[in-house]
């Protein structure tokens, strides 16, 4: 079988989540180590721009060892977290699919990643070389999920939040007792999926994989700019810091923290 990312999430949101041998983390492991990494590193690109604050904030965050994690709202796509469904189903619930789903925004607090180290990248996401590039070794996959780039508007989740809205109404009705009922294939795809779809056409070079911060309270508040977590939690380890010696106005800085912390260190040619 030629394995895609899509038919991966078939599978994971079809796992037992109660297997004891783990079985949908040992494949989503494996698919990241194996299918997509291939014995490389992770990598995370950082760009500078004119507004001095935010880029001392950046190198503040990079020095305590910390990833930034932002809310959905700050991403420049706006096509982000879209979830198309059906208003109809829901005309008689106590609360709408929309608000509903306005509450799951709450808690998307996550970070990008790629397994892509290229010019394009470098491009795009560190300002023409006026940035910096992390290489990160992965030691848990837990949090981390590949993106999944397809046509978004094949993607229907109107049966997804109906059986979400039933799972945790019998979960809130029965108690703690009646948890095995979170294991259920469209309450794991609502919770996941929305996370990590993207458009194919617009974002296929990009071969992101993101960390989705967990239970972590995220205000839904415009001027919550989102929250650093160590790399310990993350499950990441810095191995190499990547500088265009001639773009980066702040590579001074930079090679300083890679001796703080005894990073490698690579320029770009």
């Amino acid at each position: 079988m030629n394995w895609t990312i899509k038919n991966f999430y078939e599978q994971y949101f079809s796992a037992d989540l109660f297997d004891v041998s783990n079985f949908s983390q040992r494949l989503k492991d494996a698919v990241i180590r194996h299918m997509l990494l291939e014995g490389k590193y992770l990598y995370k690109f950082y760009a500078f721009d004119d507004c001095i604050k935010l880029n001392k904030q950046k190198i503040e965050t990079f020095r305590n060892e910390r990833i930034w994690c932002s809310p959905y709202y700050k991403f420049s796509d706006e096509s982000e977290f879209e979830v198309k469904f059906c208003e109809e189903p829901f005309k008689k619930e106590t609360i709408s699919a929309t608000e509903f789903l306005k509450n799951i925004r709450q808690t998307a607090n996550l970070a990008s990643f790629t397994y892509e180290y290229s010019d394009y990248m470098w491009e795009i996401y560190a300002n023409k070389g006026n940035g910096f590039c992390v290489e990160y070794e992965i030691l848990d996959t837990d949090s981390f999920y590949p993106v999944l780039y397809d046509k978004k508007d094949d993607y229907d989740f109107t049966v997804d939040i109906i059986e979400t809205l039933r799972v945790l109404q019998s979960v809130s009705s029965i108690g703690a007792g009646n948890i095995k009922s979170l294991n259920n294939y469209h309450y794991k795809r609502l919770a996941i999926l929305p996370l990590v779809l993207k458009d194919k056409e617009s974002y296929k070079d990009e071969k992101e994989i993101r960390f989705l911060a967990q239970n972590e309270s995220v205000p839904l508040d415009k001027r919550f700019l989102g929250q650093g977590i160590s790399l310990q939690k993350c499950g990441l380890k810095a191995r190499t810091i990547v500088v265009d010696f001639e773009q980066c106005v702040y590579r001074e800085d930079l090679f300083q923290i890679a001796k703080e912390n005894q990073y490698g260190v690579r320029l770009r040619h």
